[in-house]
């Protein structure tokens, strides 16, 4: 029964210029080094619609002696729908954090002992030991038992574990219980918990100092 359907659809050979299908790699080829899956599917699209309902538009027409027109012209309605709705497609190749880098979180684990420069957007989890510079847009949290030395800037600072440096956040610190802090600090607001321990230089007109008890 397929094999009969199918022997109703009309056969034609497409011829495709090398030039315009050189293009068409081409196009391709950088959007998926750029990781952009949308547009290399919207790209398909429209090749595809331009070599099947376009370019050999005749050729097909010519050969649909037993093929309905009006269902070759659905065929290509629904390839101008698809195209379209590529256009509005909130692309699920990619995760979450893709699309939203600053959603995203890196983990330097227990353990690990790290020398050198972490920059970028996103948030930091430090549960290590680290030596080196931080420049982040996004949180930082450094969690019990971690270590870390050196120049840190970030959105907001949490720090539970310990702390030697400059540190400078757009926002707030948070110095929680058992953390350590040692150094020069820039921030907009401090909050101290009970049984951590600080010794800084404060740098902030609009400082706001919270204590926890």
């Amino acid at each position: 029964m397929i094999d009969d359907l199918l022997a109703q659809f009309p056969s034609v050979e497409l011829v495709i210029p090398a030039w315009q299908m050189v293009i068409y790699i081409s196009i391709i080829s950088i959007f998926m080094l750029a990781r952009d899956f949308k547009l290399s599917l919207i790209t398909t699209y429209l090749f595809t619609l331009y070599w099947g309902f376009f370019l050999y538009f005749g050729d097909f027409i010519g050969s649909l002696s037993t093929f309905p027109p009006a269902l070759f012209a659905i065929f290509g309605l629904i390839h101008v729908v698809l195209t379209l709705f590529a256009f509005r497609w909130p692309l699920e190749l990619t995760s979450q954090t893709d699309r939203h880098p600053e959603n995203k979180e890196s983990l330097i684990a227990p353990g690990s002992v790290i020398e050198g420069k972490i920059e970028g957007t996103g948030h930091v989890r430090i549960a290590g030991r680290f030596k080196g510079e931080v420049s982040i847009k996004g949180d930082l949290t450094v969690e019990p038992g971690a270590h870390i030395s050196g120049e840190i800037r970030a959105e907001n600072i949490v720090v539970r574990g310990e702390v030697k440096g400059n540190i400078h956040a757009v926002s707030r610190v948070e110095l929680l219980e058992a953390g350590v802090l040692i150094g020069d600090l820039k921030a907009s607001s401090l909050t101290v918990a009970a049984g951590s321990r600080m010794t800084v230089g404060l740098s902030s007109g609009e400082m706001k100092e919270k204590s926890r008890r």
